[in-house]
């Protein structure tokens, strides 16, 4: 009985944890300080960089972008969370895999990438900005948007 109660409110613990950020003291008991930590870097993280996309699509549209429009999203870390919270079709680029920032712009633009979408401005001291910024077509919140090809 103790074990499923300590089980059960483990399990509890987490899952608020995952999905509505930290708010318990029972946590403290429950859960490691690294796992907390994980959590509020991760809420704070992402309140900063992929919580406009959850509002964005109106905003795409009004300018023109098509839901099957191809879009470059950046940087990404996950299999497409951002085009998921678009609506939007595309691809996603991460700093990882070992492969250039460039490159990935490169072979997305040859791919048929309309447009660039970026969330983190710091990513723009990695990429040609010369290339691949020069057209801007709007800012929502964080996230800046740019024409690639008519």
């Amino acid at each position: 009985g103790l074990v499923l109660l300590f089980s059960t409110g483990y399990c509890s613990a987490n899952q608020t944890m995952r999905y509505h950020g930290y708010n318990s003291l029972l946590k403290d008991v429950l859960i490691s300080k690294k796992k907390i930590d994980y959590w509020r870097w991760y809420h704070w993280d992402y309140n900063l960089k992929f919580k406009a996309y959850e509002s964005v699509t109106p905003y795409l549209r009004e300018l023109g972008i098509d839901r099957n429009d191809k879009v470059i999203s950046m940087p990404d870390q996950s299999t497409n969370i951002s085009l998921y919270l678009m609506n939007q079709k595309g691809y996603t680029i991460a700093d990882k895999d070992n492969k250039t920032l460039n490159g990935q712009l490169e072979q997305f633009t040859a791919a048929g990438a309309k447009y660039l979408i970026i969330n983190d401005t710091t990513i723009y001291s990695r990429i040609d900005k010369d290339r691949y910024c020069y057209n801007k077509i709007g800012t929502y919140k964080n996230i800046e948007i740019f024409r690639l090809q008519e």
